[in-house]
């Protein structure tokens, strides 16, 4: 997948993650680790939020979301099998985010 090879030219190490992006669990160890490495907002004590699926994480990823003025402004608790599309294309956009971070940060 597209958000695959991103991730992978990030040296992203669970970038295979990507391929089961259905799951919660799996978007939230993503959404943990473009925090983590690359965009890098929030201080580090203010991450753990993002990265456990919990019933407050629809919200937190919003939060995060707004913070970075994403577009996509709202995380859509996920009542189905796959992952809501408004989330997929704010996922996108997180990857994008990071990868224009990422960029910014080796030109520095």
């Amino acid at each position: 997948s597209q958000m695959k090879r991103v991730l992978r030219k990030l040296d992203c190490p669970i970038a295979h993650l990507a391929d089961d992006i259905d799951n919660p669990a799996s978007q939230a160890a993503l959404i943990g680790w473009l925090e983590d490495r690359k965009i890098r907002e929030y201080d580090i004590n203010e991450r753990s939020s993002l990265k456990s699926v919990s019933e407050d994480w629809p919200d937190a990823v919003s939060i995060y979301l707004q913070t970075l003025s994403c577009p996509l402004k709202r995380w859509e608790r996920q009542t189905a099998a796959t992952i809501p599309p408004n989330n997929q294309r704010a996922l996108q956009w997180l990857v994008s985010f990071a990868l224009s971070a990422d960029f910014s940060d080796r030109l520095e």
